[in-house]
C-alpha cells in the first residue's frame, strides 16, 4: 500500500501537464506543522482556520487574486499575511510578510512553505460559517453527499480561558438539513467532563441565503436520561446567524 501511495504522488509531482486554479474550498491537513485548515470562499472573498486536535486554533480573513488565495490574521501580538496555491496534493502555503506589534515582545518570523494536502473537498454550494449563542463559529459543508461541521470555540467565552475545536460528520436529507452528527474531534473531551449533552439538527432555509436554524434540540445526561433543558436551549440553540 505504503508503495503504491509513493508511486501516485512521484507521478503527480513529475507530470509535464500542472494546470492549477484556485485552491479549492475544504479541508486540509498541514503535516510539517501538525495541524489542520479549513478553507471556505464566498464568491472571490475566503475565510480559512487552522486548527490542532487539542483544541487552539485561529482564523484568517482574505481573498481570491486569479489562481492564489491572500489571507491576513491578526494574532495576539503581531500580524501576518499568506499565500495558498494550489497543487497536485493540495496546496502549498507560504508566508508573506509577519509583522509584530509596536509594543510586542518578541519578533515574528516567516515560516517556510508548507505542503497542505486535500483532505476533504467542499462539492456544492453548501458551505457557510455562522456565529453560535455560545460563542463560536461554526462552518459546516458537505463533501460529496455528507455533511461536516467544526465548531471553532472562543476563549472569552469558555471558562477556563481556553479555545475548543469540535468537529462531526452528518447526513444531509433532501431539505438541506444536517442530521445524526457522529463527533469525530471533541477537544474538551480531553480536558473536561460533560454531564450534559445536546443532540440537534442544523436546516438550511434556502441555497441563495443559507441562513440556518437548529431544529429538534433535546438535552440528556449521562446516562442518556432526557433531561428538560429549555432555558439552555432558548439560551443557545435560538439563533444561528449567518457571518460569511
Amino acid at each position: 500500500m505504503r508503495s503504491i501511495a509513493t508511486a501516485v504522488v512521484s507521478f503527480l509531482l513529475l507530470s509535464p501537464i500542472q494546470l492549477f486554479a484556485q485552491p479549492k474550498d475544504g479541508l486540509y491537513v498541514v503535516p510539517s506543522f501538525d495541524l489542520y485548515a479549513m478553507v471556505i470562499s464566498s464568491g472571490n472573498l475566503v475565510k480559512s482556520y487552522n486548527f490542532k486536535l487539542a483544541g487552539d486554533w485561529n482564523a484568517s480573513e482574505g481573498s481570491a487574486r486569479g489562481e492564489k488565495i491572500e489571507l491576513s490574521s491578526i494574532r495576539s501580538d503581531y500580524f501576518t499575511e499568506i499565500l495558498i496555491e494550489e497543487n497536485p496534493l493540495g496546496a502549498t502555503v507560504e508566508t508573506l510578510s509577519c509583522t509584530p506589534f509596536y509594543d510586542a515582545n518578541e519578533d515574528c518570523y516567516d515560516l517556510p512553505p508548507a505542503q497542505a494536502i486535500t483532505v476533504l473537498e467542499a462539492t456544492s454550494d453548501i458551505k457557510a460559517v455562522y456565529r453560535t449563542q455560545w460563542g463560536s463559529d461554526f462552518v459546516i459543508f458537505e463533501s460529496n453527499g455528507v455533511g461536516i461541521m467544526l465548531d471553532f470555540e472562543y476563549s472569552t467565552a469558555r471558562a477556563n480561558g481556553s479555545k475548543a475545536v469540535w468537529a462531526a460528520t452528518s447526513t444531509i436529507d433532501s431539505g438541506m438539513t444536517f442530521k445524526n452528527p457522529q463527533v469525530v474531534v471533541d477537544s474538551d473531551n480531553i480536558v473536561v467532563s460533560k454531564n450534559v449533552t445536546f443532540d440537534w439538527t442544523i436546516e438550511i432555509e434556502d441555497l441563495n441565503s443559507l441562513q440556518a436554524n437548529f431544529k429538534n434540540v433535546s438535552c440528556k445526561d449521562k446516562e442518556g436520561v432526557v433531561l428538560d433543558c429549555e432555558e439552555d436551549i432558548e439560551k443557545y440553540f435560538s439563533k444561528l446567524i449567518r457571518i460569511f
